[in-house]
């Protein structure tokens, strides 16, 4: 755990200019990195409406549910607001993790990098890990670069969005 915040940390650290996608006009004409999107707001609220609408939709939360959520993101969307953002893995996860006993060796699966929050990537781990090895990782991410604050809600925010697309994607591919 804490190697893969080390790493993290670093990976993070690169900030190309947008948020969101990669735009691949940009990257194909100039090979430089680039956001499709021009604030991290927008990146995340991206097709929440629509998430919220599927999983009402087909039973997987009541419409009273639906917009408690729809109105607690709204809510705290400020915290979306950022200045520059990092890379992103978007699907960092110990089967996307290659490496020996004793250290990584790589990262795969980048094919969802987005320019964005560094507490996404600890939403994705917190949707599927325990909090000690999040705080494992935290420690090694500090040890490179501050958490991004304020981290715990950031991370919880963005566990909370992970989720809902994770409910949507998983349900529509049966």
């Amino acid at each position: 755990g804490r190697q893969l915040g080390e790493l993290l940390g670093i990976v993070h650290s690169v900030s190309p200019p947008g948020f969101g996608f990669v735009d691949t006009h940009v990257l194909d004409a100039t090979g430089e990195i680039q956001g499709l999107d021009t604030s991290h707001r927008s990146y995340f609220l991206r097709n929440l409406d629509t998430h919220l609408a599927y999983l009402r939709d087909h039973g997987l939360l009541n419409a009273a549910r639906t917009r408690e959520i729809g109105e607690r993101i709204t809510e705290l969307a400020p915290l979306a607001e950022l200045d520059t953002g990092g890379l992103v893995h978007r699907d960092i996860a110990f089967w996307n993790i290659m490496g020996e006993r004793d250290r990584i060796t790589a990262i795969i699966d980048w094919d969802d990098v987005v320019i964005g929050d560094p507490a996404d990537d600890f939403g994705i781990l917190n949707c599927s890990y325990p909090a000690e090895l999040i705080a494992h990782v935290q420690e090694g991410y500090r040890s490179v670069r501050a958490l991004p604050e304020p981290f715990a809600l950031r991370m919880n925010l963005s566990t909370l969005r992970n989720m809902l697309w994770k409910a949507m994607v998983r349900h529509y591919m049966g």
